[in-house]
């Protein structure tokens, strides 16, 4: 028997079928469970044993549990102890009636355009290309992200062995989505489980004759450990920040002194952080101060990464 394992698991969610995939490392216990819909990953339970302290599995992703729930104001990101495979109390049906806020999601484009507008510009300031988008975020008139999660990933590949195991998904940008993406174009995500670390892959591919421009847009939503989100330290070297408007929340397009905007050595408390920080050093730590554990982020060279905190204690009642 490989050590690895791959299977499809479901579950019915609003009398809907769901569909899901399960990587499981056979020696250590580790899984990761990833939703057809979105291709989003909805658990990844990875064994410290190694570490002792007697931690076992540590789910470290938040997930949504129902829309229900949500609305009637619970906390949009639950922890949450590791649960059987088989129960699969997931966020599929937060991800089908309110897209956008997907716990941990693949968001298809992450650009935001005013009234649903945009351009592209050349070197010297001149525009090369018009962009037109719906506008599908009415409480600032922009377009916000895209609506793939909502719809079915298509499964491409599957594959487990004795050194690793994945699960591959690919979804056309083309068709049923609000950014314009001409034919032919898709994005391609493969998530892969090691004895050591689950790794995502992701590559958009542009099959059309149209020069577009495509970004990457996911909400990935971790903790470290078991520890309260209150327990937790972020570390983050940025001068600016990129601006928004108060009520909106959309782009001005300048640069605002992130002096003050996170604090030095104190609590958040209720504050939070959501925000485009304009990055000096590539790094972002997230460091648990109960366990040790830590979590590192590295932007790409343009030093810019959205990173969203929440500080609340989300533990269930």
């Amino acid at each position: 028997m490989p050590r690895f394992e791959a299977r499809e698991l479901s579950t019915v969610v609003d009398g809907e079928t769901e569909r899901f995939h399960l990587l499981e490392d056979n020696d250590t216990g580790s899984r990761v469970i990833v939703a057809h819909r979105g291709a989003s990953l909805q658990q990844y339970a990875a064994s410290f044993e190694r570490f002792g302290k007697g931690l076992g599995l540590v789910d470290l992703c938040y997930s949504h549990f129902n829309w229900a729930d949500f609305q009637r104001g619970m906390p949009r990101q639950q922890v949450r102890d590791v649960p059987d495979a088989e129960t699969l109390v997931m966020g599929t049906t937060l991800m089908r009636l309110k897209p956008t806020w997907a716990g941990d999601a693949w968001l298809g484009s992450i650009n935001r355009f005013i009234g649903g507008t945009g351009a592209i510009l050349d070197d010297h300031g001149a525009v090369r290309r018009h962009l037109t988008a719906l506008v599908n975020h009415p409480d600032s008139g922009s377009y916000l992200h895209d609506a793939t999660m909502g719809m079915v990933a298509d499964l491409i590949d599957v594959y487990a062995g004795d050194d690793f195991a994945y699960v591959e998904f690919e979804m056309p940008m083309g068709t049923g989505f609000e950014s314009g993406y001409p034919e032919g174009v898709k994005a391609v995500l493969r998530y892969t489980l090691t004895p050591e670390m689950l790794t995502d892959g992701q590559r958009l591919v542009n099959g059309s004759e149209i020069a577009v421009p495509m970004t990457f847009g996911r909400h990935s939503s971790r903790r470290v450990g078991a520890s309260p989100v209150d327990r937790h330290i972020l570390q983050a070297q940025a001068i600016h920040y990129l601006e928004t408007e108060a009520v909106t929340n959309n782009p001005t397009g300048r640069l605002a002194g992130a002096a003050g905007l996170i604090p030095y050595l104190e609590p958040l408390g209720d504050r939070r952080l959501d925000h485009t920080l304009v990055l000096t050093h590539p790094l972002v730590r997230l460091i648990s101060a109960d366990t040790g554990f830590g979590l590192e982020t590295e932007a790409t060279d343009r030093y810019s990464l959205q990173e969203t905190v929440w500080t609340h204690n989300l533990s269930l009642p």
